[in-house]
């Protein structure tokens, strides 16, 4: 889902999460429901992405 290596998988993830929510690309609600469902939203699955 993130498009990068395994081993720096939780730390990419982290960080465009970060950049996401600071940016206002993504809300914290989108994060809480990603938490909880394990399921991203088409928003949150682009930051993911890196996109």
């Amino acid at each position: 889902m993130a498009n990068v290596q395994s081993g720096d998988t939780l730390d990419v993830i982290c960080r465009r999460v970060v950049n996401g929510l600071t940016t206002g690309r993504v809300t914290i609600e989108e994060v809480k429901s990603f938490e909880r469902t394990r399921i991203p939203t088409p928003n949150l699955f682009k930051v993911l992405q890196g996109h």
